[in-house]
């Protein structure tokens, strides 16, 4: 069972690692007006894009 959760996370992983290089997810980060030390992070996901990618490659 171990070898199936290590198996499942690096495929996740391999997935994500692929997706911020082929830019199907983008990270931004925007601090706040005040100086509360916070941060915003935003994930944006393009589906599109991923629809193209998974396009050219089937035949």
């Amino acid at each position: 069972m171990r070898t199936l959760g290590t198996l499942l996370f690096v495929l996740i992983l391999g997935l994500a690692v692929i997706g911020f290089y082929r830019g199907w997810f983008t990270l931004s980060a925007h601090g706040t007006a005040n100086e509360t030390r916070k941060a915003e992070v935003t994930l944006t996901v393009d589906p599109d894009k991923a629809k193209a990618d998974v396009q050219s490659v089937k035949p």
